[in-house]
């Protein structure tokens, strides 16, 4: 990461490389079995942060997966080799002084982009499935209560946060190929999300980043569930 300092302003650019697996598990459908992936992600960064505490964060990902999908019956029935995603985000918020010692809040606004590009998948059976390149946006409004709970004489710091969403979704309409049948991509559509997290110093140039939430749909298509991240960071 480097970091270039103005007379009322701060910008931090850096470059970010992440591992990681995604699993899930088909509903309402017989002989299911959990599916997993691994996923390589190298992510570009920029935060560029005012005195007044207003900031702007913008990343550039790009990624590779690979992993099974399998059946409780027949075990592994097909490969994903080599799909690719890229991701495009910009998140503009404000820090706001409470009333409460340390106590800040944080109002925000993200835009994201995201692209998945697959290969065509063929299972045992020689059944195959073409994905195409589908793609989506997303808006994301809400904010985030911060808490520093202590800066050591050393410079190091400890916090946590907690945060509250409301996520709005939009697809290309495009179509899933399966066999000789296409099939239309249901809309995600809005969800709720919340969740806490900490930030914490361990020594000096290394930070710990660790966020735990839970996004809820809120119709019928979409998508509930956990996500668990953690980032351990060097600064040179």
């Amino acid at each position: 990461m480097a970091a270039l300092e103005g007379q009322n302003t701060s910008s931090y650019f850096g470059l970010l490389g992440t591992y990681g697996k995604l699993s899930f598990t088909p509903q309402n459908i017989a002989d299911v079995k959990k599916s997993t992936f691994d996923k390589w992600l190298f992510t570009a960064y920029s935060s560029i942060q005012h005195n007044s505490g207003v900031y702007i964060n913008t990343f550039l990902s790009y990624g590779l997966f690979r992993g099974n999908i399998s059946n409780a019956i027949i075990g592994q029935t097909a490969r994903v080799d080599d799909a690719k995603t890229w991701s495009a985000s910009a998140t503009l918020g404000k820090q706001l002084i409470t009333s409460i010692e340390d106590l800040v809040f944080e109002p925000q606004t993200q835009i994201a982009y995201q692209q998945l590009m697959f290969n065509t998948i063929q299972d045992t059976d020689k059944f195959k499935v073409d994905m195409s390149n589908p793609y989506q946006w997303s808006i994301r409004m809400g904010g985030r209560l911060v808490k520093n709970v202590n800066q050591f004489e050393d410079g190091r710091t400890l916090s946590f946060y907690g945060k509250l969403n409301l996520i709005s979704v939009f697809g290309d309409g495009g179509t899933v190929q399966v066999g000789k049948k296409s099939f239309y991509f249901d809309p995600i559509g809005p969800a709720i999300e919340g969740g806490i997290g900490v930030n914490a110093e361990l020594i000096q140039n290394v930070t710990f980043h660790g966020d735990v939430s839970y996004q809820q749909k809120l119709q019928k298509a979409g998508l509930s569930g956990a996500i668990f991240s953690g980032t351990l960071r060097y600064r040179f």
